[in-house]
């Protein structure tokens, strides 16, 4: 993984759950949305926020791309579980990777993802971010509390 696609990993490591779905929904727009679609969410206001209410950094907490990012996956749920939970070779791989080189572990799942859904590889931006996403909740709880099957 380059340079700085590390320090991008490292850096996404550690925004809060509403930055991370916000991020999310913004690179899941150029997956599962036409241009007229976007246009449309555009001119009804859906990507309009308010400015932070104070000096300094604000929280990148969006609505509307949260939104986006739910409905991501919701749509590709099926197809993220089907490549990730429940694979005793990646249970395995958390072990050993994620504490000490949380890089490759990231790398792994980028990989993983993009082999099992072929679709989803040119997004590399949303790949990573479900990679980060994985990481830092746990595979097993990503799989149960993120995606938990529909029964």
């Amino acid at each position: 993984m380059a340079s700085s696609e590390n320090k991008e990993i490292l850096a996404l490591l550690t925004v809060d759950k509403d930055e991370l779905y916000s991020v999310l929904g913004a690179a899941a727009l150029a997956v599962d949305k036409t241009p007229i679609e976007l246009l449309e969410a555009g001119r009804a206001g859906e990507f309009y926020a308010a400015g932070p209410t104070h000096l300094g950094p604000g929280s990148f907490d969006h609505h509307g791309l949260r939104k986006v990012a739910e409905n991501f996956l919701a749509k590709w749920g099926k197809e993220i579980r089907k490549a990730i939970c429940g694979k005793e070779k990646l249970y395995a791989a958390e072990k050993k990777e994620a504490v000490k080189q949380v890089d490759i572990w990231v790398a792994t799942l980028v990989a993983t993802l993009t082999a099992s859904i072929p679709t989803l590889g040119p997004f590399t931006v949303v790949l990573n971010i479900l990679a980060v996403m994985i990481v830092r909740s746990g595979l097993r709880a990503f799989c149960d509390e993120i995606l938990p099957s529909k029964k």
